[in-house]
């Protein structure tokens, strides 16, 4: 079992109250996987947040980084590792 921290920014972060510990029985996971365990926990207005229609893809606008550094979702995860989604923020 690995462990992996989740954090986000804006509405997502307020949706999930914060950062998640993700606790994954695997010894690996590609992004895509964690991030789609994420979205289940999460109401389904707030899931649209994350994840397409189609719930299987993160949304376009979304950029990702695993450990401080810009990846895409086919990125495989290690023990500690650290996810960050940022999403877009509007105003201005």
């Amino acid at each position: 079992m690995m462990k992996v921290m989740f954090s986000a920014n804006g509405k997502l972060r307020e949706a999930l109250k914060g950062d998640v510990e993700l606790y994954i029985e695997a010894s690996s996971c590609s992004l895509h996987d964690a991030i789609r365990l994420v979205g289940e926990q999460l109401q389904p207005g707030q899931r649209d947040l994350l994840l397409d229609e189609d719930q299987h893809t993160v949304h376009q606008h979304i950029l990702l980084a695993v450990n401080d550094e810009m990846v895409t979702e086919d990125e495989w995860l290690r023990d500690g590792d650290r996810i960050s989604v940022l999403m877009p923020m509007a105003g201005g």
